[in-house]
């Protein structure tokens, strides 16, 4: 036998936990819930993104076919597809509570259905075999609730996984837009003087190659190559940097006089005479990021890459190879700027 007093408290005391409990349910419930609406928007917002890159797809075959080489390429090749419609998203439903009380009301349980099994576990009746009774009873009602939070946690988990998956999609999706209506603005300024405007002059800068802390430099004969920092920048690694209006920049050595670009074979080298199409280059000179080589591909760009041996080599304007791609850093020169 045990005394009304621990009858009364141990009563309180399951009713208390399943109470707790179930307000755990509830709000894993409005959680998911609203899981459920956040992964819409994000569904929407995917959907907006496939059709920008539709639009700008278009916008890319329609500048092309301002030239005769890409007029005829699009005669000869099919235009771009329109993104199909957007998924719907099936609502995440929770297997049904064994008592029936689930997650919605669970106040009414509290205040209702609670107060009668209170009232149950809290009888005139303190033997030993009632109160296993009731112990028995707020046990089985427990694991239901127990094994409902268990699969609330799978559906959150889930939930939340799948969204952080698509938020990494959509990121890269919103560069590689970014990444596109540059390039479309690239083949603008080719056909068009007043949308590549002029080279204007930005300021003197040293290059550094992040992974190696090396400086880009060049040597006599134009050929370019990683500098180690000994005794300050050697005068071979300054560079002027000038921007277009058309978003891309340019490098003129300091040493040689001669524009950083591409050769008709490919080669990066410092023997340009001046900005034109070949010495073109997109990169944020305030941040360290990759650089876009703008002639590679036939001037579709291609990110610069650092070989083995030293050279720089521009591979292509994928996402992967952007990602693969060593990071660059402007230092600010205070030289003066020269004559010629």
């Amino acid at each position: 036998m045990i005394s009304k007093d621990e009858a009364k408290a141990m009563a309180e005391g399951r009713l208390q936990s399943l109470r707790e409990t179930e307000e755990a349910l509830s709000t894993g419930a409005a959680t998911l819930e609203q899981l459920q609406g956040q992964g819409e928007q994000i569904d929407h917002a995917r959907a907006a993104a496939d059709l920008n890159e539709y639009q700008l797809a278009l916008s890319r075959r329609m500048v092309r076919g301002m030239t005769w080489t890409g007029w005829m390429s699009n005669m000869v090749s099919s235009g771009p597809a329109p993104p199909p419609p957007p998924p719907r998203r099936p609502h995440a439903n929770l297997p049904p509570h064994k008592s029936d009380l689930g997650c919605a009301n669970s106040a009414e349980r509290s205040h209702g259905q609670a107060a009668e099994e209170f009232q149950g576990w809290s009888s005139e009746n303190t033997s030993v075999k009632a109160q296993l009774c009731a112990q028995d009873d707020y046990l089985d009602k427990q694991l239901s609730n127990v094994e409902q939070l268990g699969n609330m946690s799978q559906a959150l988990g889930s939930s939340a996984a799948s969204q952080t998956s698509q938020f990494s999609h959509l990121n890269d999706q919103v560069g590689d837009m970014r990444d596109e209506t540059r390039a479309i603005v690239r083949m603008q300024g080719r056909l068009a003087s007043s949308v590549r405007g002029k080279p204007q002059f930005r300021c003197f800068a040293a290059i550094e190659h992040l992974p190696s802390g090396r400086f880009l430099g060049v040597s006599e004969n134009g050929d370019v190559e990683l500098a180690p920092l000994s005794a300050g920048i050697p005068f071979g690694g300054r560079w002027e940097v000038y921007d277009r209006q058309d978003g891309v920049s340019g490098f003129k050595s300091l040493a040689s006089r001669k524009w950083l670009g591409q050769t008709m074979l490919g080669h990066i080298k410092a023997r340009g005479s001046k900005m034109g199409s070949w010495e073109c280059w997109e990169v944020n000179v305030d941040k360290d990021q990759p650089i876009l080589c703008c002639s590679a591909n036939s001037h579709s760009g291609g990110w610069v890459h650092v070989s083995d041996s030293g050279t720089l080599v521009a591979k292509s304007a994928l996402a992967e190879d952007k990602r693969a791609a060593p990071g660059w850093r402007f230092h600010p020169l205070g030289q003066r700027r020269s004559s010629n």
